[in-house]
């Protein structure tokens, strides 16, 4: 149960890094500009 919850975990923050990382990009572009 424990390592099926981190797997969980692990899996999500694999989707939510590229997210955070577009954000990120998109708000230096917009304080750059």
């Amino acid at each position: 149960m424990a390592s099926s919850k981190a797997k969980a975990i692990l899996t999500d923050s694999h989707f939510w890094v590229p997210f955070l990382v577009l954000l990120a990009g998109i708000g230096l572009l917009v304080a750059l500009h």
